[in-house]
């Protein structure tokens, strides 16, 4: 077994695009990659964790305005009901099984939706674009696996569950625009067409795909019957996938990613604002196969809410983005169960800042409230913290740990983001003893089945 060495930085490009790629024979065998390349016989998956599909946008985009727990005084209610197309003024939603103001669309969503749909109210407390990072290292609070140094949440996230969930790679992969990094360097960004080109744009998949499993397991069990353990033998014996198995791979690979790039959304999304960019269904739909197939733990994409709308006369484009966003959190949730991963996976939003409540015709950064937008099995509907008038805008309060109220507050609100982040490590199955390592100090909002 002479497997051909690639460096950290180009691995997720080579493994993936490459035709001979460490991460395609890995998918045709259902050998893990470490074994393909050292023969390091993987232990059995345990825990129970969750894959994490995490919406983020440089931009900071108003989808904290009309977010349930947002409109918490009766003259702020007000002044959005005036300020905003009938489409998206507020009503009372049922979340979680309680009653919230908030803008129209999200009282829209399915019942079976809004009882596991979860908001945090935060401080981000970043000023500016480029802070982004800032805020995806939980502004250098975040550890690496050691303790030491930082990382990026979906890394961390990414780097604690992989073993757990068996996945191919322990590397985030980044369908949107925004960047990550994995222990200091850039992950690789790859677009949808690219994934869509090697596993279903070309010619002969099936016929690929069964082609590579047998010459990758020939040269394998040449190498471990002459060489190799008996722990490695007991291993390719019990992990190996059939060639009726590989076959059913392509196929199913070939007709996941079929309909990327969408061009006509109405078979996905009945309900879709018509010129809401189509990217985002693209970004969903891959994703989620990349989760069905066991590539990565973790994936970032970029769904619009509104985005820097300094300058948005009427809210337009506030109002047509909200729409459109929450109708894609609606095509996750869909597309999850008809892939069988609605039990397996974790949906949440993480942007730089929210944005201001006091403007007219366009609004600024909100430094100081942010809402994460959540859900997934481990997560219960529901609504923690939410904003109170400030110096210069609304901003977050303090909210108790077990019962998101402000009353018996325990959470300070400079310390409300990091206890949204320790949330959703706890809600994708990271150990606690392990968040303690990565981010020590706070506790978790009371939104955790």
């Amino acid at each position: 077994m002479n497997m051909k060495n690639i460096s950290r930085r180009s691995l997720l490009r080579a493994a993936l695009l490459g035709s001979g790629g460490l991460a395609l024979r890995s998918l045709v065998t259902g050998l893990a990659p470490r074994f393909l390349s050292s023969g390091v016989a993987e232990a059995a998956p345990n825990n129970d964790p969750t894959f994490l599909l995490l919406a983020t946008a440089s931009d900071g985009d108003p989808l904290n305005i009309g977010a349930p727990g947002s409109l918490v005084d009766a003259g702020l209610r007000a002044k959005y009901d005036r300020e905003h197309p009938a489409e998206v003024r507020s009503t009372l939603a049922d979340i979680g099984g309680a009653s919230y103001a908030a803008a129209a669309p999200w009282a829209a969503l399915p019942a079976a939706l809004r009882s596991r749909l979860a908001f945090i109210h935060h401080r981000t407390n970043a000023e500016t674009h480029p802070e982004h990072a800032k805020v995806l290292r939980i502004f250098d609070e975040l550890r690496g696996a050691s303790g030491n140094g930082v990382e990026m949440l979906p890394s961390a996230i990414a780097a604690e569950l992989a073993a757990s969930l068996g996945t191919i790679q322990q590397e985030p992969i980044t369908l949107g625009a925004e960047r990550v990094t994995y222990q200091s360097r850039y992950v690789e960004q790859l677009s949808p067409i690219e994934l869509k080109g090697l596993f279903g744009g070309t010619p002969g998949p099936l016929a690929r795909f069964a082609t590579l499993r047998d010459s990758t397991l020939d040269k394998i069990y040449a190498d471990v019957k002459a060489n190799g353990t008996a722990a490695q033998r007991t291993y390719l014996d019990s992990s190996v996938t059939s060639r009726a198995q590989a076959l059913a791979l392509g196929e199913q690979l070939a007709t996941d990613l079929a309909a990327i790039p969408v061009t006509n959304p109405r078979p996905f999304v009945p309900d879709l604002i018509e010129d809401y960019p189509y990217d985002p269904i693209d970004q969903i739909l891959t994703a989620i196969a990349m989760f069905k197939y066991k590539v990565a733990p973790v994936v970032t994409i970029h769904l619009p809410f509104g985005g820097d709308n300094h300058h948005d006369a009427n809210f337009a484009e506030e109002t047509l983005q909200l729409q459109g966003g929450i109708s894609m959190i609606e095509l996750i949730w869909n597309q999850l169960s008809a892939a069988g991963l609605a039990d397996k996976t974790t949906f949440a939003s993480l942007n730089t800042f929210g944005r201001t409540f006091d403007s007219s015709d366009g609004r600024s950064h909100n430094s100081g409230h942010h809402v994460m937008t959540m859900f997934g099995p481990h997560i219960r509907g529901g609504v923690a913290g939410g904003p109170g008038r400030a110096t210069h805008d609304w901003a977050a309060t303090a909210f108790s740990s077990t019962t998101g109220k402000p009353e018996g507050a325990d959470i300070t609100a400079d310390k409300t983001f990091a206890a949204a982040a320790r949330t959703l490590m706890r809600a994708t199955g990271v150990p606690d003893a392990r968040i303690d390592v990565r981010l020590p100090g706070t506790t978790v909002a009371a939104l955790l089945t």
